[in-house]
């Protein structure tokens, strides 16, 4: 490649230089979703605050008129001097592997794919068996997934906010990084357990969450004392979306991962949003099964989850009643709970005070040329670039792996 990006006067800014044997460039970024909203401001904006692409197409089920797409294209410039940028938000153990693997036949909308409706639908996207993904997201540091070799270059570009949550009614109002550990470990705790009273002993609260492909799932085990990538029981919810109630709960089906077998109860949700409403749920009369649609283990009796979720997914959990649908419950974290968003959850991280949280990395597996220099160019505006009220340059303290000791900058 022969083209040329210019950082402009210190600032984050990409500009073409007049090339001298010109090419096309299509870069391919896959991996974790938090921040993809920050990324996308950080494409579309206008130099020199941002890079100036343009959003030209991306698939439906997104809320932000395509920020939150799981594939979009964007574009810059115009044939021989066009730089492509194809999205396939996945996960952050995956993105991880999809770069130390150097894998292909990850799903992308083809080049050249224009549309502004956002009615496309995820099948447009097709396997690309030819081409590896260029640049990876992750909220959790390499050596915290099972892909740990070969070692990418990691730059850190943000930071990632997390939050306890319970079911709609539920009376908790804290968890402890002890109370996380038995509650993982044995799939189910009595309430008693949380609220310390005597008559709560027989009503019980069910561990829930992603799988393992999640990085949320990896902060919070990491973070509570589990381990990077420990077997736990979570369940699953069976949701009467007419009457807005939770009719079975049941241990995650035994499934294969990653080429990695995973035992009933250690999957989960395989995305935040589908987790979120699991906590919007009435949970006064569930009975526990064996399986979906299987034997009863507990007659219907009142329940209650909870689980863990990134900020926007517990904003979504927990928001104003609508239709059937009732808010969940924020979950204190040891003993701090501030807001679900906004200053007081920013500040309580920025300060060291709460702990629920990791950082966003971009990586890639040596990548060289115009794509480095992208790579540059865009880590160094989202280091700037505001996450649910925290910049990477604001934050007071730091760690140095994922649920690691918190130290003051």
């Amino acid at each position: 490649m022969k083209t040329k990006f210019a950082l402009l006067a210190g600032l984050a800014a990409v500009a073409l230089s007049t090339p001298a044997f010109a090419d096309d460039i299509i870069i391919r970024i896959t991996g974790s979703t938090a921040m993809r909203s920050q990324i996308n401001t950080t494409l579309t904006t206008a130099t020199p605050t941002g890079l100036g692409y343009t959003l030209a197409a991306w698939t439906t089920n997104s809320a932000n008129a395509g920020a939150s797409a799981k594939y979009q294209v964007y574009t810059k410039g115009t044939t021989p001097n066009k730089i492509t940028i194809l999205t396939s938000w996945s996960g952050s153990v995956a993105g991880i592997q999809a770069a130390a693997q150097n894998l292909t036949g990850l799903k992308w909308l083809p080049e050249g794919t224009t549309d502004l409706t956002g009615t496309l639908a995820e099948s447009t996207a097709v396997a690309d068996n030819t081409n590896k993904a260029d640049i990876a997201f992750s909220d959790v540091w390499q050596k915290a997934s099972v892909f740990n070799t070969p070692l990418l270059t990691d730059t850190i570009v943000g930071v990632v906010q997390f939050r306890w949550v319970t079911s709609y009614g539920s009376p908790i109002t804290n968890i402890t990084p002890q109370q996380v550990r038995v509650l993982y470990e044995t799939g189910k705790l009595p309430l008693s357990f949380f609220t310390g009273n005597t008559p709560d002993a027989s009503t019980f609260v069910y561990a829930t969450g992603r799988d393992p492909d999640s990085g949320t799932r990896v902060t919070a085990f990491a973070e509570t004392g589990l381990g990077t990538n420990p077997t736990v029981i979570q369940h699953k919810a069976t949701l009467d979306t007419v009457t807005g109630a939770v009719t079975e709960i049941y241990p995650y089906a035994a499934t294969t991962l990653f080429g990695i077998s995973l035992v009933q109860g250690n999957s989960g949700e395989s995305s935040g949003g589908n987790l979120a409403a699991f906590f919007r749920y009435n949970t006064s009369s569930v009975p526990v099964k064996t399986a979906a649609g299987g034997s009863v283990v507990t007659a219907a009796a009142p329940v209650h989850f909870i689980g863990y979720l990134g900020t926007s997914d517990a904003a979504t959990a927990t928001a104003t009643a609508s239709g059937v649908q009732n808010p969940g419950v924020i979950v204190g974290y040891n003993g701090v709970n501030p807001s679900s968003s906004g200053t007081a959850l920013a500040d309580a991280i920025k300060r060291g005070n709460y702990h629920f949280w990791s950082y966003l990395h971009a990586m890639h597996n040596g990548i060289t040329g115009d794509k480095a220099t992208f790579y540059t160019d865009l880590t160094t505006v989202l280091k700037g670039t505001a996450a649910s009220n925290i910049k990477l340059t604001d934050m007071l303290v730091e760690r140095f792996s994922d649920g690691g000791p918190i130290y003051k900058k």
